[in-house]
């Protein structure tokens, strides 16, 4: 970072304006900021330091003690920094909260801080701001130490080095100098490394210890304490399983015979059911053949009466057109007499009308004389339209005029409303930043509370399932070992019935078939009922599934353990988090959450509202500039208005002379013409109305009378076309011997009708036809055969089908057995070889994630080793420059052991004394040798981080005091290195009052003072 140009308004002891220009510098770097004491000359580092981070260059003085004493009440307290960074350029505003007049009235109000961060990069004009990167006071912090990469105290100690601050980056402990040194070498990246390993090797371990529970499970679910006796296990079951699968054969042959003739009988049995079917159908049909005998002779009838239909639809078509001729007839004759009617009264009408001529030719004298006005009254229509004009425009005028003093007032009113309204808003709006993070943090706390609520709820469920599931588990283990102990009693009785059955067929002589003894001296018997083997086995089978359920609920029991356990460390670590809130509820927490929001929400709008207020003050501004000077305009328009106003109304009652009254009006005469010529057309309408009406009337007449004529001939032919059609309807009926019009109607049928019936006597005929074949099949297919007994036949088959299902399920119960050993066995393999894999990987990764993470002698981390390399180049570039400072006496070197066992080595300095052969701590030398080795650390720090190029630019130093402890030699030496800077580019600049350095340092930054205030210029 290298200053440009530094503007202060009313900065301590600056009561005005003052600016710096350090481009004046020219390729000089080392300047001297000189001046009497409390003149300001370590004003110029507050004002750096402000304006980047908005703290003075010590962090020790207050914001509000910046303001000069001296200022003027009016003149606000601001700087404006430019520097450059790189090969970009920037500009930072900042002016703090402080008091200032009120605008309008008596008094003082408090002006809220304003920041702003310009990019300039590119930009000349010294006027123009540039790109906004940044608003807000802490927002603008933010970005200067995004773009610096110091925070300010780490600015304090490596750029800026103000007066008893001076030594701190000398003397600071390893673990503020390993803050230091990660921003400026941006070694973020190392720890980074340092976490990916210790992450890496922690959920190595964590699978390794996964692995060696899941083997340890894997041979409870089994209940074996090795994997040797599991695959023993395995060998035995197969053994049975064959066993079983040979005696499954002879079962499916069994069920297999038994189902044929069950079948068979199944067979003979629907034969006898067809029989009986088929009769029953037969007897259902024969008890109908009369009603469809009976028909039969209504089909018949109704076939007669078919051919008749037509001459009784033609009897029809007859007697309607009869009825309309005569319809007909009596339309044509009342039409005839309205005509009659209508010719008389329009004779009436056009006499009547043929009789007004006089008044037709009245209408076109008045209208004639309404015509010879119209000249003259347009001419005094159009002074009046010019009066109107005239009025309007003078109203206008006024209208405008005082519309412009309204705007002028109500300029000033809003101006003076905006002012008070700012200033009741200011303190609220300027509080956004804090309420803004108190939200956040609200926000994220809120979050890690419900998380915990969630959890309690989640182990609330879990430990309900625990008590239930260990209630079944209690019951479960009672089952088993109750039905276990009934097991061994039935295994017991059948081993004793089995030796009580033997000795019963024992005979005297013979040879035992267990020991082949022929001697029988006290053979076994059974007092109780024997054993079947069939319960034993039975009872075998219900302890193994008693067993299997006991172990399901085993495991299901260590899966909700394991579930709680990570429920309740996942709750203990959000409690610690979240200290005495972890006991609040969820209404308190929404509570406080709101009334942050809320605190927030009126904030953020106080703020909108006063950037609103200040842009429209300032347009208010313009608006009152642009008001007067309407206002002064529209008074000069009101007076030319009235001076044409008072001409139009002179002009007006020329106009007038001679004018009927009622005609003044230009408008009223041509409505008064209108309507006389519309008079006029109206007489002549009239009457030719008349005389069409009378000639339309005549002819319509005329037209009636012929139609009444024809329809009357109409009317008599279709009468007599009815009587014939008639008669030949009567002899239709007659010859389909019919008695009456009736009987044919009861007789009648539609097609459709006809064809029903038909249909429904031939599906009689045919299903009585197919009947009594299907009973002659029947007997025919039952002759010889005897029901069969089915029920005999089902129940033998079922009782092998059971027996065959038996022997199936104890079938699939072995082989699931079996399968689940081989997946044990099978899952057992395939994690011994995971586990030996992981325990080599972890072997490795956890030994590294060790030593990068400090476990070492020399307890250095990753990250530290990086860091005290690169301190290593530092402490080199130092020892250069504080050779020559110390005439060759003393140099820094990084101290290889620790000093304390507790704390990580690597990064704490020691110097070494050439006179002596020692080396010491640096804290052991003297004020002005730690001054020398502070300011060659700061120089060699410098360098070094220059050569590594890590996006920090050390281009600016500035010292504050310290070289008064310097002996005369010390501070040639100390001056030489600072000149050695010139070659570098850097700039440095010192404030001292040592004499010596006055003499040889050219070039200055002078500050003059006197009671008013101090001014600074560049000496070069």
């Amino acid at each position: 970072m290298k200053p440009l140009r530094l503007v202060t308004a009313a900065l301590g002891p600056y009561s005005g304006e003052q600016e710096l220009d350090f481009r004046e510098l020219g390729d000089r770097t080392l300047f001297l900021i000189h001046g009497p004491t409390g003149s300001g000359k370590t004003t110029i580092l507050d004002a750096i330091s402000f304006a980047l981070y908005g703290e003075c260059s010590g962090g020790e003085r207050e914001i509000k003690r910046i303001r000069s004493d001296h200022a003027d009440p009016a003149t606000a307290t601001e700087v404006t920094l430019d520097f450059r960074l790189g090969k970009d350029t920037y500009r930072v505003y900042r002016r703090p909260e402080q008091q200032r007049p009120r605008r309008r009235g008596q008094g003082m109000v408090v002006g809220r801080a304003t920041a702003t961060l310009y990019k300039r990069t590119g930009i000349e004009d010294d006027s123009a701001e540039g790109e906004v990167i940044a608003s807000q006071w802490s927002k603008v912090t933010d970005s200067v130490e995004q773009l610096l990469g110091f925070r300010s105290d780490q600015f304090r100690q490596v750029v800026m080095l103000p007066q008893g601050q001076f030594r701190r980056l000398l003397m600071a402990d390893s673990k503020e100098r390993q803050a230091i040194l990660e921003v400026l070498f941006q070694t973020e990246l190392y720890r980074r490394i340092e976490d990916v390993l210790k992450t890496a090797s922690k959920d190595l371990e964590s699978q390794v210890k996964g692995k060696r529970q899941h083997l340890k499970f894997l041979l409870g679910q089994a209940e074996m304490d090795s994997v040797d006796r599991l695959t023993e296990q395995q060998t035995e079951m197969g053994t049975k399983l064959a066993e079983l699968q040979k005696s499954l054969e002879d079962l499916k042959s069994r069920e297999k015979d038994a189902q044929e003739r069950f079948n068979e009988g199944r067979r003979t049995a629907e034969k006898f059911e067809e029989l009986a079917r088929a009769r029953k159908e037969l007897l259902v049909l024969e008890r109908r053949i009369e009603a469809v005998l009976r028909k039969k002779g209504v089909l018949e009838k109704a076939r007669r009466a078919l051919p008749i239909e037509a001459e009784e639809k033609a009897l029809q078509r007859r007697s309607a057109e009869a009825d309309e001729a005569g319809k007909q007839l009596e339309a044509a004759r009342g039409a005839m007499k309205l005509a009659r009617d209508a010719k008389e009264t329009a004779l009436q009408v056009f006499d009547r009308e043929n009789a007004r001529q006089e008044d037709r030719e009245e209408a076109r004298r008045y209208l004639g004389r309404l015509n010879d006005l119209t000249e003259r009254v347009g001419d005094l229509d159009e002074a009046g339209k010019r009066l109107t004009e005239a009025q309007a425009r003078s109203t206008e005028r006024m209208d405008e005029f005082q519309h412009t003093v309204k705007q002028l007032e109500g300029c000033k009113k809003r101006i003076d409303k905006n002012s008070v309204e700012r200033e009741k808003i200011q303190d609220t709006g300027a509080q956004v930043d804090m309420l803004r993070l108190r939200s956040e943090e609200a926000k994220k706390v809120a979050e890690l509370h419900e998380r915990l609520l969630k959890l309690g709820d989640e182990e609330a469920g879990i430990a309900h399932q625990l008590r239930g599931t260990q209630e079944r588990l209690d019951s479960a283990l009672r089952t088993w070992e109750k039905e276990s102990a009934h097991l061994t009693s039935l295994e017991t009785a059948w081993i004793e019935g089995q030796a009580a059955i033997l000795a019963q067929q024992l005979k005297s002589g013979d040879p035992c078939p267990v020991c082949g003894s022929r001697d029988h001296p006290v053979p076994a018997h059974s007092d109780v009922e024997l054993t079947d083997e069939r319960k034993v086995t039975a009872k075998r089978k219900k302890v193994e599934g008693c067993r299997k359920a006991l172990d399901d609920m085993r495991s299901e029991k260590a899966d909700l353990d394991k579930r709680i356990s990570e429920v309740r460390a996942s709750a203990s670590m959000l409690r610690e988090s979240l200290g005495d809130l972890a006991d609040k509820d969820r209404v308190h927490m929404e509570a406080e959450r709101k009334r942050i929001r809320k605190e927030l929400a009126a904030a953020e709008s106080a703020g909108k509202k006063l950037e609103t207020l200040t842009k429209e003050t300032e347009k208010l501004q313009h608006t009152l500039a642009a008001a007067q000077k309407n206002r002064d305009g529209a008074e000069a328009a009101r007076a030319d208005a009235l001076a044409e106003l008072k001409s139009a109304e002179a002009e007006l009652r020329t106009r007038k002379e001679g004018i009927p009254e009622e005609f003044i009006d230009l408008a009223t005469l041509k409505r008064a013409q209108q309507k006389a010529r519309s008079m006029v057309r109206k007489l002549d309408e009239v009457l030719e109305r008349a005389r069409k009406q009378l000639s339309l009337a005549g002819e319509k007449l005329a037209s009636c009378e012929a139609a009444t004529a024809a329809a009357e001939d109409a009317s008599a032919q279709a009468s007599q076309r009815v009587l014939i059609q008639r008669q030949e309807f009567d002899q239709s009926l007659r010859e389909a011997e019919f008695v009456d019009t009736e009987d044919y109607k009861s007789a009648k049928r539609t097609s459709a009708e006809i064809a029903g019936m038909q249909k429904e006597i031939d599906d009689f005929d045919h299903a009585l036809t197919s009947a009594r074949d299907r009973v002659t099949r029947a007997m025919e297919t039952t002759q010889g055969l005897s029901a069969p007994d089915l029920d005999a036949l089902e129940s033998q088959a079922q009782r092998i089908k059971n027996d065959l299902e038996k022997a199936l399920r104890d079938e699939a119960a072995l082989i699931a057995r079996i399968k689940r050993i081989a997946a044990l066995l099978e899952d057992y393999s395939r994690s011994s070889s995971e586990l030996e894999a992981l325990e080599d990987q972890y072997g490795v990764c956890g030994r590294i994630a060790e030593v990068a993470n400090g476990n070492n002698p020399q307890g250095i981390t990753f990250q530290r080793f990086v860091l005290a390399a690169l301190l290593d180049d530092v402490l080199l570039a130092a020892s250069r420059r504080l050779q020559i400072m110390s005439n060759r006496r003393y140099t820094l070197q990084r101290r290889s052991e620790r000093s304390d066992r507790r704390t990580s080595g690597g990064l704490d300095l020691e110097v070494n004394d050439s006179y002596t052969g020692t080396t010491r701590p640096v804290s052991t030398l003297s004020g002005g040798e730690s001054f020398l080795a502070s300011l060659s650390l700061a120089l060699g720090l410098s360098d070094v981080v220059q050569s590594y190029a890590g996006g920090i630019h050390l281009d600016t130093i500035f010292v504050d005091e310290g070289f008064g402890s310097l002996d005369p030699e010390a501070l040639d030496l100390a001056f030489r290195a600072l000149a050695d800077l010139q070659h570098a580019g850097r700039l440095v600049g010192i404030i001292s009052h040592v004499p010596d350095l006055r003499e040889r340092i050219d070039t200055r930054l002078e500050v003059t003072g006197n009671r008013s205030g101090s001014k600074a210029r560049f000496v070069v």
